[in-house]
Order: structure tokens, then C-alpha cells, then sequence
């Protein structure tokens, strides 16, 4: 190993970019040169690497210290913040999206903070509604409670034997929703929530929609075909078991009145999902759906649900989803919740009618007018030729016949000498020409072109060997050989 000698005045030298002083010529150079001497000012704390602050941090930041910042510094937060940075070189263009980054967070952060207020308020003046609707129903239930003491014997008897209602439940037997946070504490649920929205179904026959409310409990459980067969029956309510002394007790809730939207306007629909013991619960599935009764198109839209089962959902008319089915100035929408879940039964309420502005008519694809369909091409057979008169027929047909009469009348004046007809050598030939007229006279009755061909070809072989031999004999007979 190579030894290293120290050296004299090393901080200075170092400081001062002063060269060494020449090394004897015995001493050996080694192939790593030592490290530098860090010096007190190298290791300065003014020089360590500044922390990068956080989005809290620079929202409290004013513009200077913003500028202040390094260039790393401030291209480490805009890449943090996933900010794309491209080809910026200059700092005061980075310093500039830097503070477009924080106006954009404080712009946000106080739209959630309104609209949190927002929720607030909604739900304090629902529960008040429903507090002031318990107490309306209590004072109600009091005043008839006095007026059936002070009534006739008969009554009363009735009514302390088959009529009086029972006590009403626990408080911890009733369906509690969840309660709702505020600022300053914790807001009492209730036990009314059915009269502020539908339940869904009716909670006997569980196909029809539940539009009978009992009035001494509140519950909206009965379709009008169940709520029949209860009066008839137990006079119960099912739900928890109050009794309805007259069919007056029964109420009907109308379904409401259609939603209508502008083209600006925005809808905000908030719900929240609960057991029966009041818990929130998140299901695993939740959406709404939108559909046009008219045209028999859907739109599926889907909601996200917290932990706690609370649910909001926004349609912006201004800007519509494009799951939103075409709609028309008139047609209703049927919105309806849809919620499903593995542990829990499945839920499908329908809510509201929705009347959306007429949607635009999609562009027309330069090629849709290739693409239609063709008219139908109906083939039009000609009639079936009809038989002329049977005089006409007759006519031509003598016109046809009068050459082979007068034919025959001249071969019988003439009478043609033909002693060789039924010679062995020229009746073969005779025999072959009329097998070839009764097949033309088969192809005229029955055969087609492709028999016809057939059969003459096997039938020409014998005609022509008869035929050579029939004119062969017929040249001898004229040369007198025979």
C-alpha cells in the first residue's frame, strides 16, 4: 500500500486555490488522490438543502415567500402535485404556476367548506321538520286520547276492549336513522323519517308501491290492496303493531309532483344508507337510474357511498353526463335509487319524475345515407299465358296439317317405286332416323336440353354406322353390281 504523507497548511491552500509545493521525487505518487478537507464554511448550515413545504404550508405563504422560494424547491412541488413543468426554464414562470396551484386549492378548499355548511343546514332543518311533526303528532294523539275518555259508555267500552291502541314501543325498538354531526355537537335522529321520503315497497305483498300511511304511527308500509285486506283483518299496523281504529286513520301519499330542470340549473341529491338499528352502512353497488318510459332507454348512473352510507350526487345540466338517454321537452324521466349489497337485501326506490331540456340531435355521420336500408324489391311474375279460342287453335292447327295432306295425295298419284325399304341394309338406317324423331317428340313432351343431348349422342353411333352402310349399298345398287 501506498503511503501517504500529510501535508502543511491544507485548509489554506484549499481555500486559497494555492498549488501544492513540489513532493520529493522519492516519494511515490499514489493512484487516489486523499479527499478534500471539507473547511467550517462548506459545511454551513445556510448552504444545507431547504425543506420542501407542503400544500397546508403554502397556502399560509403570501406571494413574496413564494418567490423567495429555490427553483428545485419550487419544481418539486409542482411535480408533488403532479403539475407538469414541460419546458419552463425561466423562475418566474414556475413561481407563476406555483401560485395558480394555490389559488386553485383555496378556491377548492372553500367550495368544500360551503358546501359542508350546505349539508349542514339541510340536515338541521330536516330534523326540525321532523321534530316539529313528532310534537304535532304527539299533541294530536293527546287530544284524542282525551276525547275517547270523555266519550259515551259505549265507546269507551269498545274501545277499552277492542279498540284502545297499545302502548307504543321502546325507543330503542323504533328504526332510528343516523344522526348527524354538526359543529357544536350531535343531532338527535328520529323516528319519522318515512313521512319526509317513501320507504319503497309495500312491506306486505313487497311488489306494489307503498302509498298508505298509517297516521297514529306515521309508517308509509301499505299498498291500497294490502291496506284493504289489514282493515278487514288484524287492524294492525305491520310494521309495529298500532292499532287503526277506522279506515280514517289511514292516509294517502300522493307521489310528487315532476322535477323540472333548466339548462343552467343544478341537481344535488343526498341520501344516506342505514341498518335498521340506525349504523350507517356502505353497500357495495349504489346508482341511479333514469328512464324514459316513452322510448324505453335507461341511463345507469353510479354514486359513491362513504364508510358512514352517506351518499351526494350532482347533475349539471350545464354539463350533462353522457349516460343521461336523449329526453324530450315533455317526457318525464323516472329516477330511481338502486342499492345492492352481499350482506344485506337489495333496495330499488323509485324517487322522482325529472323533466330535462330537450336533448340535442347527434351529428349526422357523412356516410349514415349509404348505410340505410333499401327499399324492398317485390319481384311481379307475368300471368300464366291463357288457351286462344278452340276455333283459332282448329285453324292453325288444319293450316299445319294441309302440306302433309297434300303430300300424301301426290305420293299416291305418283306412286313411288321403293323396292329396297325393308332391305336389311337400309331398314337399320329407317329404324335410327325415327328413334331421332321420337326423341325430339320427348324433349317436346317431358325431356330437358341436357337429356336430350345425352340420348342423341348414345343414338348417333348406330345412325352413323347404318347410314354408311345403307348409302354404301345404295351406290352399289346404282353401279348395277347388283
Amino acid at each position: 500500500m501506498p503511503q501517504f504523507t500529510s501535508r502543511t497548511g491544507t485548509a489554506a491552500q484549499a481555500n486559497l486555490n494555492v498549488p501544492n509545493p513540489p513532493r520529493p521525487r522519492s516519494t511515490s505518487v499514489p493512484r487516489n488522490p486523499p479527499p478534500p478537507v471539507t473547511t467550517p464554511r462548506a459545511t454551513s448550515p445556510s448552504q444545507q438543502p431547504q425543506p420542501v413545504p407542503s400544500l397546508a404550508s403554502l397556502l399560509e405563504m403570501s406571494s413574496e415567500q413564494l418567490s423567495g422560494l429555490s427553483i428545485g424547491t419550487l419544481k418539486t412541488i409542482l411535480f408533488r402535485n403532479h403539475v407538469n413543468v414541460g419546458s419552463v426554464l425561466e423562475k418566474s414562470d414556475l413561481v407563476s404556476k406555483v401560485k395558480t396551484l394555490v389559488e386553485d386549492e383555496r378556491a377548492e378548499a372553500a367550495d368544500a367548506i360551503r358546501r359542508a355548511v350546505e349539508e349542514e343546514r339541510e340536515m338541521w332543518a330536516m330534523h326540525e321538520r321532523a321534530a316539529r311533526h313528532d310534537q304535532e303528532e304527539q299533541e294530536r294523539r293527546e287530544q284524542r286520547q282525551t276525547a275517547s275518555s270523555s266519550g259515551n259508555e259505549d265507546t269507551s267500552r269498545s274501545s277499552e276492549s277492542d279498540h284502545a291502541p297499545p302502548p307504543l314501543p321502546p325507543d330503542e325498538e323504533k328504526p332510528k336513522p343516523a344522526s348527524a354531526s354538526a359543529a357544536g355537537g350531535k343531532v338527535p335522529s328520529h323516528n319519522l323519517t318515512s313521512v319526509l321520503e317513501r320507504t319503497g315497497l309495500c312491506v306486505i305483498c313487497q311488489d306494489e308501491e307503498a302509498n298508505i300511511a298509517i297516521v297514529d304511527c306515521g309508517h308509509l308500509a301499505l299498498c291500497r290492496a294490502c291496506s284493504d285486506l289489514v282493515m278487514s283483518g288484524s287492524r294492525e299496523c305491520p310494521l309495529c303493531r298500532t292499532r287503526i281504529v277506522t279506515e280514517a286513520r289511514l292516509s294517502t301519499v300522493q307521489k310528487p309532483s315532476a322535477l323540472t330542470l333548466g339548462p343552467k340549473d343544478v341537481l344535488k341529491v343526498t341520501f344516506q344508507v342505514v341498518e335498521e338499528e340506525g349504523k350507517g352502512v356502505q353497500p357495495h353497488q349504489t346508482f341511479l337510474r333514469f328512464y324514459d318510459e316513452v322510448s324505453g332507454e335507461e341511463g345507469i348512473q353510479p354514486v359513491r357511498v362513504t364508510a358512514g352510507g352517506k351518499a351526494k350526487f350532482e347533475l349539471n345540466m350545464a354539463k350533462p353526463p353522457a349516460s343521461l338517454p336523449p329526453t324530450t321537452a315533455s317526457d318525464p324521466l323516472k329516477v330511481s335509487l338502486i342499492v345492492g349489497s352481499f350482506v344485506h337485501s337489495p333496495l330499488k326506490v323509485d324517487l322522482f319524475d325529472l323533466v330535462l331540456p330537450a336533448s340535442q340531435p347527434p351529428p349526422q355521420h357523412p356516410d349514415e345515407a349509404s348505410y340505410h336500408p333499401l327499399p324492398a324489391i317485390h319481384h311481379t311474375f307475368r300471368a300464366d299465358p291463357k288457351l286462344p279460342p278452340k276455333f283459332i287453335s282448329a285453324v292453325f292447327a288444319g293450316v299445319v296439317a294441309a302440306p302433309w295432306v297434300v303430300l300424301l295425295g301426290f305420293w299416291g298419284a305418283i306412286r313411288p317405286s321403293v323396292p329396297h325399304l325393308f332391305s336389311l341394309n337400309i331398314l337399320p338406317f329407317l329404324v335410327t332416323l325415327g328413334a331421332f324423331e321420337g326423341l325430339l317428340f320427348s324433349y317436346w313432351v317431358g325431356l330437358n336440353l341436357g337429356q336430350v343431348l345425352l340420348y342423341g349422342a348414345i343414338l348417333s353411333i348406330p345412325t352413323l354406322v347404318a347410314g354408311n352402310q345403307a348409302l354404301s349399298t345404295m351406290g352399289k345398287w346404282r353401279s348395277g353390281r347388283k
